[in-house]
């Protein structure tokens, strides 16, 4: 009798590597991401630089008084769709039956907050606070705090409002998208659709849940002990601010800013006139 088992055909060379690459380009970028879930996020002693796997990035800090606070929402992601199913007959040029819809739509967005502060010196600096969600109200003391990565600096990653004591960590709600150049990026940077496609695959489910529960993790141990650095440069630099009324100036500095922003949404300034026109009015005075 002849075994045709034996005679199975092995697989070839180009088939292995076929199946090589896949499972690189699928657990690859995991593998990768793997050690963040078990590095501390950490600043060093002058609150300005992460350390360890994070040393790449720095944070840049500013501090003043609070005017022109004002929300909206930034990137936004649709997903699923809408489909109907009949079941029935036609009698007499008519349909007699019942229909099912199903409806799976989600919105996905990133909540932004801005506002305006301006130190003892006169200088503005304009914020844009994206998953923080911060209470803050004009004239409140201020400082906000914004990851830079080669050179360019993110969304402010935390508010602190010294007027209150309170602080406000980027955290990302059920139903929002993660700041695409925030805190929760930096500690875990696949992509919303490569994590999509990595929760439809059954058998990395489990992968996956270990990262989301290392995040969450990252990011409570971060909110509760390793800011602390961060927080002590920003209240020694809250603690020299002279304590002031808003200026008036501040006030219509911020409706002229608010005025330029939608004439640039109406279309009436380009891009390029709309930064030229909003770096001026921003100069620190002579």
């Amino acid at each position: 009798m002849e075994c045709t088992a034996c005679s199975a055909t092995p697989p070839s060379t180009a088939d292995t590597l076929i199946g090589l690459v896949i499972l690189v380009l699928v657990f690859g970028p995991l593998l990768w991401q793997l050690p963040r879930i078990f590095w501390p996020v950490r600043l060093d002693s002058s609150g300005t630089r992460f350390t360890g796997l994070y040393r790449r990035y720095s944070i840049e800090t500013f501090t003043g008084y609070a005017s022109g606070i004002r929300t909206w929402t930034g990137a936004t992601l649709n997903t699923g769709s809408v489909s109907a199913t009949a079941t029935g007959q036609m009698i007499g040029g008519s349909f007699t039956g019942s229909a099912t819809v199903s409806d799976t739509r989600r919105t996905f967005t990133t909540e932004h907050t801005g506002f305006f502060l301006e130190d003892e010196a006169g200088v503005v600096r304009e914020v844009d606070a994206a998953s923080v969600s911060p209470a803050i109200w004009d004239g409140h003391l201020v400082s906000a705090a914004w990851l830079v990565h080669n050179h360019k600096p993110g969304n402010a990653f935390l508010v602190y409002n010294h007027t209150t004591g309170s602080v406000y960590l980027e955290s990302t709600p059920r139903g929002g998208l993660n700041a695409r150049r925030g805190f929760v990026k930096m500690v875990f940077t696949l992509p919303f659709l490569y994590q999509a496609l990595l929760w439809i695959a059954i058998v990395t489910i489990p992968v996956m849940l270990l990262f989301v529960l290392g995040v969450a993790g990252q990011l409570w141990w971060f909110g509760k002990r390793g800011v602390r650095p961060l927080m002590a440069v920003l209240e020694r630099r809250a603690a020299e601010m002279p304590s002031r009324r808003l200026s008036a100036g501040t006030i219509d500095l911020a409706s002229q800013v608010k005025e330029l922003t939608a004439l640039h949404h109406s279309g009436s300034l380009t891009s390029d006139e709309f930064q030229a026109a909003k770096a001026k009015l921003l100069e620190p005075p002579r």
